[in-house]
């Protein structure tokens, strides 16, 4: 994936170009029996130690979402609260200038030698390239106090660990089932 930026340089007040590649590490293996990260062989050393946390973030390009229009899109109509528009960097729609997306998963498995990283959930399809993971830790990764926007007031704080942990209600709203 290669990448071409245009900016304007804040100390020097010109444009400048800079093209630069995403290198993805892996993909997504989405079926019926769940989600598998398959990394690369050339990086499957960088899973040493990873085995230790219970958490990853994974960091994936939107490659279904990647297209011209879905790139110039700025606001969202939010499918899980009514009648709420947002611009899109205050929300998680997969139509952005640039299509990187994250999500939080609980490691289940992890095999280093096959390059394979089990995890319960995550909101990518089957081949989406993953181009970064990183350990969550709660120290730097989750805030003590929070304000939510004013359409997830009476959210759930957190995300559900296990089925049957999130009001149903939320899961309808996620799922974008009419008439939650």
């Amino acid at each position: 994936m290669r990448v071409t930026a245009i900016h304007m340089h804040p100390k020097e007040n010109n444009m400048t170009t800079q093209t630069f590649t995403l290198q993805p590490i892996g993909s997504v293996e989405a079926d019926t029996t769940g989600f598998t990260l398959k990394i690369d062989e050339a990086y499957r050393e960088g899973l040493l130690g990873l085995d230790q946390f219970s958490h990853v973030i994974v960091f994936w390009w939107g490659d279904q979402s990647d297209t011209e229009q879905a790139r110039a899109t700025l606001t969202e109509k939010l499918y899980y609260a009514d009648d709420i528009e947002a611009g899109v960097f205050a929300c998680r729609t997969p139509n952005r200038p640039n299509p990187v997306l994250m999500t939080v998963c609980a490691i289940l498995h992890i095999d280093a030698v096959a390059g394979t990283i089990v995890v319960p959930y995550l909101d990518a399809e089957d081949g989406t390239p993953i181009i970064d993971l990183k350990p969550y830790i709660g120290m730097s990764d989750r805030v003590k106090t929070l304000t939510p926007s004013s359409w997830f007031q009476g959210w759930p704080q957190w995300i559900a660990e296990k089925e049957g942990d999130m009001p149903d209600w939320v899961m309808a709203k996620l799922m974008n089932i009419p008439d939650a």
